[in-house]
């Protein structure tokens, strides 16, 4: 089933350059929450260091989302390669992937303020797994589902057209490497 582009279909340009600035806006805000730490008159240099390492802003869950968010955003980059138009369900995949990237900057300011907090840790157990759930069917949808891959053919498979190549791996495993 071929992808018909709709009038109503955009292009990747400004779907890229919404994402990227929401993605922008989202990784700066991260860098934004770190705050200089109090030091006193007349510091060594290894309590400079450990009052810097001790700030909550610059916590592992800080550093391992910003990392999460420079993921998400390649991969981003990496599928929309092979978008030539945006249908409308692959842009509302798209905004619900981006919100629940969004949300990862306020569990991380949630558990800086409140590091003892379950709820405060339970948000980023479920704010992460969210992510990567709206990453997956953002991902599924454009692969298999709206077509609306690059034109380009690939002779060997008798004229079919190229999926990216995540999407030729997924394909190509045998069906006994599946899981029912």
């Amino acid at each position: 089933m071929r992808h018909e582009q709709s009038p109503r279909d955009i292009s990747p340009n400004r779907m890229d350059a919404f994402t990227d600035g929401a993605f922008s806006i989202v990784a700066t805000l991260l860098v934004l929450e770190v705050r200089v730490p109090q030091i006193r008159e007349g510091h060594s240099q290894v309590e400079s260091w450990r009052a810097s390492l001790a700030s909550p802003r610059l916590s592992s869950p800080s550093r391992l989302s910003f990392l999460t968010i420079a993921i998400y955003w390649l991969n981003h980059e990496l599928v929309s390669q092979f978008v030539p138009r945006y249908d409308r369900r692959s842009r509302y995949w798209n905004l619900l992937l981006l919100f629940c990237i969004c949300l990862i900057s306020f569990v991380i300011r949630f558990i800086a303020e409140y590091p003892l907090e379950p709820v405060s840790v339970m948000s980023y157990a479920v704010v992460m797994p969210a992510c990567a759930l709206a990453s997956d069917g953002t991902f599924r949808y454009v692969a298999f589902r709206s077509d609306p891959m690059d034109g380009s053919v690939d002779e060997s498979s008798g004229g079919a057209a190229r999926a990216p190549p995540a999407a030729r791996r997924s394909c190509t495993r045998s069906p006994s490497s599946r899981r029912s």
